[in-house]
């Protein structure tokens, strides 16, 4: 817990790889993390209280009728968020099982990977751990088993969402009517170079009644031509 005593106000960048680091406890105090990788350890769950957030001591005041301040005492109130300067955090090949109220950790997060886990779920419609990551633009959850309804359920709180990587999951169903969506998918198998996987997702958005648009046609391309397909 004390590996990083004297870096707290200047590490920005951190990779701690292929070890067997269990929890995230030690890394709560780096306020000026900006890249996060702990890929490859044994963490069980990536969740607000998995460890002591920061605290800060706030005073109560009130006024009395003659508008003179007083002093109630102090009371500790948790932090906003233990890292809100990150915007890559890979944990990916761990053990991950829960995922919960991100935006206490890291709010500005915009890459998040979280592919090769153990998640069955990223929780409900209104508890989503993805619930207020506004500028959540890239999501890795392959390998895990997750269902369609879960994972798009969570990605409505991501308004800037572009990419998805959703491979080897137990998707049987895209219950969205919304383009973004489907975009975010197809650029994801299109970023992996797996363009049978976008092509099918292309095919079934149509059969849906939704149309393409200029993106949906970009990101197709690219799947293509990753693949030597541009002719198909």
């Amino acid at each position: 817990k004390n590996a990083f005593i004297g870096y707290e106000e200047t590490l920005e960048q951190l990779s701690l790889k292929d070890n067997f680091l269990s929890d995230l406890n030690g890394l709560e105090h780096m306020h000026k993390l900006q890249v996060l990788h702990l890929d490859g350890n044994y963490i069980l769950q990536l969740t607000a209280s998995s460890f002591v957030l920061p605290q800060h001591n706030v005073e109560l005041i009130d006024f009395n009728a003659a508008g003179h301040m007083n002093c109630k005492g102090k009371v500790n109130l948790q932090s906003r968020a233990c890292w809100p300067d990150l915007k890559e955090f890979g944990l990916s090949c761990n053990r991950i099982s829960k995922v919960e109220k991100l935006k206490l950790l890291c709010p500005n997060l915009q890459v998040l990977d979280l592919g090769s886990n153990n998640l069955s779920s990223l929780g409900g419609l209104e508890e989503s751990g993805l619930s207020g990551l506004q500028c959540l633009r890239v999501l890795d959850v392959g390998q895990n088993r997750l269902n369609g309804k879960s994972l798009w359920n969570s990605l409505i709180h991501c308004p800037l969402f572009v990419s998805l990587v959703a491979s080897r999951n137990l998707l049987q169903e895209l219950p969205t009517q919304d383009i973004v969506g489907w975009n975010a998918l197809i650029s994801g198998y299109a970023q992996q170079g797996q363009a049978k996987e976008a092509l099918k997702c292309f095919e079934q958005m149509q059969e849906d009644k939704i149309s393409p648009d200029d993106v949906t046609l970009s990101c197709v391309l690219s799947a293509c031509g990753h693949s030597g397909l541009i002719e198909d």
